[in-house]
């Protein structure tokens, strides 16, 4: 999804669906992504549900905290009062 297409491209559908449902793999990242970025994927893609981090942790996340995010928003045309108006909406 960071590239614009979905995991396992190169498979077709029923097969993209069954590697995510019965392995732990995890999809190839782009190189050019940051380490924080590729940390903070990997904390999404945890297969056992009983090993997820809970939404506290995802939003402290390293990549969420500092710069990172802000070449995502700059790269996807969100500006940070678009990004506060959103945090306002959550937390309603």
């Amino acid at each position: 999804m960071v590239t614009g297409n979905p995991p396992w491209k190169d498979l077709n559908p029923l097969a993209a669906m069954n590697q995510i449902a019965h392995t732990d793999k995890k999809p190839v990242y782009p190189e050019e992504i940051s380490e924080n970025l590729k940390d903070f994927l990997n904390c999404c893609f945890i297969w056992n549900p009983n090993d997820w981090p809970n939404v506290y942790e995802l939003l402290h996340h390293k990549f969420i905290t500092n710069k990172d995010i802000e070449k995502v928003h700059k790269k996807l045309g969100i500006t940070k009062k678009d990004y506060k108006e959103y945090l306002k909406l959550r937390t309603i």
